[in-house]
């Protein structure tokens, strides 16, 4: 079984990468939270890795921390919740709020998900709420993710590509070294980088 991988990033989109390992490329699907962490492409990235085989498929799932693994394997456990679901869930929120989302027993929260309707939301706090509060989630990077993903789907919004969006994002997050930044300066600091 593979446990991470850690490579140079050939191919990237929001959700796929291509990753070459010493001469091997491995595709894996990420959640958006996690590709807005890494580099860009030629850039080296350590990816924490869920193997999910099927009959006709051998997919790699790959996570910047080893919280969003767990999350992920905890949620591909449940019944009717599948790895698209999974990655669909992760993409849509960080793993500080889903875990605060199963903890305050909030199943309205959890259906506005994709992929998760009225009925299956209670299921999934059900089965989750003992095992999820174990997990120990950085709050604090979390925020700052809700920050990046907020900015990324702000310039797409304004006709940037996916691709541009992530890259002027990444950018400005490291220019701008200090965490306690708004969303607001952010997207200011991410359009002059997504303009050049």
């Amino acid at each position: 079984m593979i446990a991470f991988l850690s490579g140079i990033i050939l191919e990237k989109e929001a959700t796929k990468l291509i990753l070459n390992v010493q001469g091997v490329g491995y595709e894996v699907f990420t959640s958006t939270n996690t590709s807005a962490l890494l580099g860009d492409i030629n850039q080296p990235a350590t990816l924490f890795i869920n193997t999910v085989v099927r009959e006709d498929a051998f997919l790699l799932y790959g996570f910047h921390s080893k919280e969003e693994k767990q999350l992920f394997t905890m949620l591909t456990s449940i019944n009717k919740i599948g790895p698209k679901i999974a990655i669909g869930i992760l993409s849509s929120i960080t793993p500080s709020e889903l875990q605060n989302i199963v903890l305050s027993n909030n199943p309205v929260a959890l259906a506005k998900l994709p992929g998760i309707g009225i009925k299956t939301a209670p299921k999934i706090i059900l089965e989750l709420k003992d095992k999820i509060g174990t997990l120990n989630i950085d709050s604090n990077i979390s925020a700052s993710n809700i920050k990046v993903q907020e900015a990324i789907s702000g310039l797409t919004t304004l006709g940037f590509s996916n691709s541009q969006a992530q890259k002027a994002v990444q950018n400005a997050v490291e220019e701008l070294s200090d965490t306690d930044y708004s969303i607001e300066l952010l997207i200011r600091k991410s359009l002059k980088f997504a303009n050049k």
